[in-house]
């Protein structure tokens, strides 16, 4: 019997000590592979500057490298086009009351497109023909639509108050006391002479003259018309007579002279067969009003 129980003592003896010799031994080789084999963590993506484009990229692996995420390539991006839009243009028969000039306005051009003459739209800007338009400028249409006018709105008036009128309520009202008056008879006055008003010299009219021609670069052997105008005190002067020189290379010649109208206005045409092209024809204009000579030039220059 002691015998079995020694035998039974160290068997269990045995079987502990391989138990705690197994533990050992998985605690070192759970120790070795952590020495051996580090944990390895990817490196961050390097900071871009610049927007990143959202376009699609194939599909990568379950892991990835930071070389391969370093290779991702990124799409530039480019600067959307400015868009750019025609001048407008008027449409014949829809002018506006004012018009703002756009790049190859002329005067003669918007006179053709709205049926009016040179004159006309000069004479309503205060205008020569000659005079070039600036880009934004607004000028006025005679013929052209007015603007729409909003009436305005009435504002509602208060009630007045209704005045407390005595005796309204049957209540006895008693006449007012009026003053006693004396009149004392008015002393006789000799008239006085009226006064003549003393004689004051009129005042000088303010005369403008402005020039122009029918076209400033004719063909040659052209029928070309010279145009005057000739206001005093803003107002269109009549019946003053024009003379004209016209200054060609070869000498100077003059047109049939005429008289300014009602509004005015005065013209004369002449061939120009004796201007050479190239060369600058100064017009020397002179309007008499009044015994006062009233000068302008204008010119042309031939194809």
């Amino acid at each position: 019997m002691n015998q079995k129980g020694s035998l039974k003592i160290s068997l269990l003896t045995l079987l502990l000590a391989v138990l705690v010799l197994c533990t050992l031994l998985s605690a070192c080789a759970a120790i070795y592979i952590v020495v051996a084999n580090p944990i390895r963590t990817s490196a961050p993506l390097p900071a871009t500057s610049g927007p990143v484009s959202t376009g699609t990229f194939p599909a990568a692996s379950a892991q990835t490298t930071p070389e391969q995420q370093q290779q991702i390539p990124i799409a530039p991006t480019r600067p959307l086009p400015t868009p750019t839009f025609p001048p407008q243009r008027l449409a014949p028969g829809q002018c506006p009351y004012t018009y703002v000039v756009r790049p190859g306005d002329t005067v003669l051009g918007i006179s053709v497109q709205c049926g009016l003459t040179v004159q006309e739209i000069a004479r309503a800007n205060n205008l020569s023909t000659t005079d070039s338009l600036r880009i934004g400028q607004e000028i006025v249409i005679p013929s052209g639509s007015q603007p729409a006018t909003v009436a305005p709105i009435p504002l509602p008036t208060k009630p007045l108050p209704t005045p407390s009128v005595p005796g309204a309520d049957n209540t006895p009202v008693s006449p007012p006391t009026l003053p006693t008056l004396t009149l004392s008879p008015m002393p006789t006055q000799s008239p006085l002479a009226t006064p003549l008003p003393s004689p004051t010299s009129p005042a000088k009219e303010k005369c403008t003259i402005d020039a122009w021609v029918s076209n400033e670069e004719p063909d040659p052997d052209e029928e070309l018309s010279v145009f005057a105008e000739l206001l005093c005190d803003n107002v269109g002067v009549g019946g003053a007579p024009m003379q004209t020189k016209w200054n060609f290379e070869d000498g100077a010649q003059s047109c049939d002279e005429g008289t300014t109208d009602e509004d005015g206005f005065v013209s004369c045409t002449l061939n120009i067969g004796a201007a050479k092209s190239g060369y600058y024809v100064r017009i020397d204009i002179t309007i008499t009003w009044q015994g006062q000579a009233y000068t302008a030039t204008s010119g042309f220059t031939p194809k």
